[in-house]
């Protein structure tokens, strides 16, 4: 490895990013996963919305996140907060600090609604 990558890495592992993604597969719990259980799922990288990702993670735009994460749907689009973790056995992953469905508010009047909505059914 050389020092740039270490680097690059190391720096990496103490920066959050915020990133829009969309699920595309549970990878556990087997057997459904529901809202906030701890869950591994791989993701696809819509947009970075802050920090930087990883260069590894660059290239296929897709990686694997664990930790508790709202119920999952591969139709919808999420926000989500985390950093990024070695685990010894499947490599770099980020794990989630926050995690939540990603409201466009600017069509105001549906996205509102939509939001209030669910907001109201957590309570």
């Amino acid at each position: 490895m050389d020092a740039n990558y270490a680097l690059a890495v190391s720096s990496a592992f103490e920066d959050k990013v915020r990133l829009k993604v969309r699920v595309e597969r549970i990878i556990y719990p087997k057997n459904g996963q529901t809202s906030g259980s701890w869950t591994i799922a791989a993701f696809r990288i819509e947009e970075v919305l802050e920090g930087e990702i990883p260069e590894c993670f660059q290239w296929s735009l897709r990686f694997t996140a664990k930790g508790s994460m709202p119920a999952l749907n591969a139709l919808d689009t999420y926000t989500m907060v985390a950093h990024l973790v070695e685990d010894a056995k499947y490599g770099l992953q980020y794990e989630v600090d926050l995690m939540c469905l990603d409201y466009d508010l600017t069509d105001k009047d549906d996205q509102l609604k939509l939001f209030i909505l669910s907001v109201t059914f957590l309570m």
